[in-house]
């Protein structure tokens, strides 16, 4: 998954169950996740591409 726009790449990952995904208007994609905690996800999404991010909101 190199190479291209985090969003198309992340697009077709089905990451978890509960996950939603909204489509920004500036060409990001917003991925929404119901976790316990964000320890094993983090790292799956950090490895896919550099510009991705992962932060917790309460």
């Amino acid at each position: 998954m190199r190479g291209g726009h985090p969003a198309h790449e992340a697009r077709d990952i089905r990451w978890h169950p509960s996950q939603t995904k909204v489509e920004l208007p500036d060409g990001r994609l917003q991925i929404t996740l119901q976790l316990n905690n964000l320890v094993d996800i983090r790292t799956e999404i950090l490895r896919h591409h550099p510009d991705a991010r992962a932060r917790v909101e309460s």
